[in-house]
């Protein structure tokens, strides 16, 4: 009895030495790439834009064109109370400008701008060259127009006539991701295409209908995909 009692513990001590067999360790997954919604207004996260640049009119530190009454005009152009402001008593262009505005357009950027208008037209332009003709998108009457300024001083149509809904509160947003451009307005996507190759740093707004335009902002943000 004495030795089976000892041949148990024997076995039992033996069984207590073995190595036990390691359970594998999960093979790792390959981590999903991520999916950006280019043509959507919000379809990349904020973590991926970088500001490079933000204009919020406290003050002409960028020397944007002002212009007091005189007596050929009646209009004016001023920053006052935090905005770039035009106002047009008739139906005349009047238009802002400046060149104080560098970013390097060879890269993935998106420009964003906030622009009111009691009748409900504006233009903006960007990438202009000093006695050229500048790539512009004109709002007006619920219709929309893209111009390529790269056709020369005549510029050339990309967009003529498209119906768009404008408000008296307008955010823009001009999307540049290699190479291709996707314009936004207040949310909605009024363009996808071939991207505009720049030409210069000007960057303007324009009033042509009779009322009072503002800017509230611009904002030029690096997209880094």
């Amino acid at each position: 009895m004495k030795k089976y009692f000892y041949l148990l513990m024997v076995t039992a001590a033996l069984t207590s030495c073995k190595k036990k067999t390691p359970t594998p360790e999960p093979a790792p997954q390959p981590v999903p790439a991520e999916v950006f919604e280019l043509n959507k207004s919000t379809g990349i996260p904020a973590s991926k834009f970088s500001v490079h640049f933000r204009e919020d009119f406290v003050d002409n530190r960028n020397a944007w064109t002002l212009q007091a009454p005189s007596p050929n005009y009646s209009h004016t152009v001023g920053i006052t109370d935090g905005f770039y402001t035009f106002t047009n008593p008739v139906v005349n262009t009047i238009n802002g400008t400046t060149d104080k505005i560098s970013f390097d357009q060879t890269k993935d950027w998106e420009i964003e701008t906030k622009v009111n208008n009691e009748s409900k037209s504006f233009a903006f332009w960007w990438n202009s060259a000093l006695g050229r003709q500048s790539s512009r998108i004109l709002f007006g009457t619920n219709r929309m127009d893209l111009v390529d300024a790269n056709n020369e001083f005549n510029g050339g149509y990309i967009v003529l006539g498209k119906n768009v809904e404008i408000l008296t509160q307008n955010t823009l947003k001009i999307r540049r991701v290699k190479d291709r451009y996707y314009i936004f307005l207040n949310g909605n996507l009024v363009y996808e295409g071939q991207y505009i190759f720049h030409r210069g740093q000007n960057i303007g707004y324009y009033s042509f209908e009779k009322g009072k335009m503002q800017v509230d902002y611009l904002q030029i943000s690096y997209i880094n995909l």
